[in-house]
Formats: structure tokens, C-alpha cells, sequence
């Protein structure tokens, strides 16, 4: 037998009756049958879900713990679904969980945590504060939550810390904080409270005094040696036109320098607000980074990826 047309005749005939021999078989298709029920299990299911939400993989562990849901009601499969959709930065759709599922009283307040904590992650301080207000009256008056320290842990991040009345009362502001997280938080709050930013009104008369210092004082070193340079050689070369009687070639020279100075005035303004942004931002990354190292002050749950 040759010819490979022929050889895969004779092969697809053989597969095709040891098919019929094997599904005939009332033994082996029960067995078969069996498996494949075994395979979709709850447990089963649940154990893929789970193994997917440790691998990062939300959109289809999400998928997986809806399969399960749909045979076996769980409160801290819900609880996970609400967590891979927050591993997916989808806050909007985790907080809805969070929030409208009615959770057994061990996950409830570890919902409000979550919830906190996602408000927290989209910016929204606002949502922060009235969490705040709401648990510093009635009954959970003194209880010192996640969502009480990332409210005020969220303060760190406004424009005018030393104005924040949160932040007036140090000890007060840091009393709800504990152990080394306080410590390293009132290095923060110092740093915080004390960054060095420019004044572009500053920077702005500097240059209108001296060309160049403004940037100088915004820490642009180069461009403010540049404009002083320029300006300068500009405002010298119109001077000595004048003086060789030159007169095209002095106001030539002298309204570039005056386009020169004028721009420098407001470039070293423009430099200011730049630092102050550099500034703000290089401090809300050790904020990021700090707060993301504590878990965002929720503890560790027993039941994720053990």
C-alpha cells in the first residue's frame, strides 16, 4: 500500500470502526460520560477559577466563577469576582458588587475596605470624605477602619497640604495610623508639607531683573544661562548700532532682544509651574508606591491564592 491516498482510506476506515466498536460500548461511554461531568464539577470549576484569578487572568476567572455561581451560591466567589474586576481596573463595575451584594457579616466589612479602596484608586476623594463622614458618626464613631486611613492617607495628595485642616493637627492625623507605616507616613507628611515649590510671580520677576534668573531659580540652569546670554548679546549688538549710527540694524537688534526678553519673562513663569508639576508628581509616586506596598492598609485574605 503505496499510494498515500490509499494509506489514509485505509486509516480513516479504521478509526471509524474502532469508534463504533468503542461508543457501542455502554461501559465506556457511561465512562466517558462520567469524566467529562467530573471535569465540570463546581469544584472542579471553582479550582480553574481559581487557579486563572492567581495567574492574573480576571476576564476568564470572572467567566469561571459565574459558571460556578450558577450551581452553587457562594458569597466569597462573589467577593472574588468583585477583586478580578478590580485587578482589571474596572472600579466602576467591582464597586457595584461591593456594594450592592448582601455579604455574609465575616466579608461585609471587608467589602466597605474594598470599596474604599477603589474609590480611592479612580482619585475620588471626594466619595473618600463622605465614607469618612458617615464613619465618624453613629456607632462606628472610634473604629478605625482601611477606609479611615485611606481617607486620610488621600490628604497627602492635595495641592495645598499646609492649607488641609486634616492636616493642621499632626499627631491628630497620624493617630490612626500604627508601627512602621506611621513612622514612615510622618517622614512623608514632612516632605509633604514642605516641598519645595516655586513661585512663578517669583520666577517671573527674577527674569524681568536679571534675564535668566527666573529659570535659574526653576532649576532650568542651561536655559537661564542661554537667555541671559542671548538677551544680552542681543541688547548689546542693538547699543552699539545706535551708537555706529546704524539705525535699521539697532532697532533690528533691539526689538529681537526686547521678543527675547519678554519671552524669557514668561518662559521662567511657564519653568516654575513646570518644577511645581515635576515636584508633585515625583511625590505622588513614593505616595503610589508607598500605599500600594501596604496593601492600601487592608489585611492579606486567607482564601486568595494560598
Amino acid at each position: 500500500m503505496n499510494n498515500p491516498a490509499l494509506k489514509l482510506k485505509f486509516y480513516i476506515k479504521k478509526f471509524i470502526a474502532l469508534s463504533i466498536i468503542l461508543l457501542s460500548n455502554p461501559a465506556f461511554t457511561q465512562t466517558m460520560i462520567d469524566d467529562l461531568n467530573h471535569l465540570k464539577s463546581p469544584s472542579n470549576i471553582l479550582r480553574f477559577a481559581d487557579y486563572l484569578f492567581c495567574e492574573k487572568d480576571y476576564l476568564r476567572a470572572i467567566d469561571e466563577y459565574k459558571s460556578y455561581l450558577s450551581k452553587v451560591d457562594n458569597d466569597t466567589v462573589k467577593f472574588k469576582i468583585g477583586l478580578s474586576y478590580s485587578g482589571m481596573a474596572d472600579y466602576r463595575q467591582a464597586n457595584e458588587i461591593f456594594i450592592n451584594t448582601k455579604w455574609n457579616k465575616k466579608l461585609g466589612k471587608s467589602a466597605e475596605d474594598e470599596t474604599a479602596k477603589n474609590y480611592f484608586l479612580e482619585k475620588k476623594f471626594v466619595i473618600l470624605d463622605s465614607i469618612n463622614n458617615s464613619l465618624c458618626s453613629g456607632e462606628a464613631k472610634n473604629l478605625i477602619t482601611a477606609s479611615t486611613r485611606l481617607f486620610h492617607f488621600s490628604k497627602l495628595y492635595g495641592n495645598e497640604l499646609e492649607n488641609d485642616r486634616w492636616l493642621l493637627d499632626k499627631q491628630k492625623y497620624l493617630s490612626v495610623f500604627s508601627g512602621e507605616a506611621k513612622e514612615i507616613i510622618n517622614q512623608i507628611y514632612d516632605e509633604g508639607t514642605s516641598l519645595p515649590y516655586r513661585s512663578p510671580t517669583v520666577a517671573a520677576v527674577l527674569s524681568a531683573i536679571i534675564p535668566g534668573a527666573g529659570k535659574i531659580y526653576s532649576s532650568q540652569y542651561t536655559d537661564g544661562f542661554t537667555s541671559l546670554l542671548v538677551t544680552g548679546l542681543l541688547s548689546y549688538l542693538s547699543y552699539d548700532n545706535f551708537q555706529a549710527k546704524h539705525k535699521f540694524r539697532g532697532w533690528l537688534f533691539g526689538g529681537l532682544a526686547t521678543y527675547f526678553y519678554a519671552g524669557n519673562i514668561y518662559g521662567s513663569a511657564a519653568a516654575a509651574q513646570i518644577y511645581n508639576a515635576e515636584v508633585s508628581f515625583n511625590f505622588h509616586l513614593k505616595l503610589d508606591s508607598f500605599i500600594k506596598k501596604q496593601n492600601y492598609f487592608i489585611p492579606e485574605y486567607d482564601f486568595i491564592c494560598n
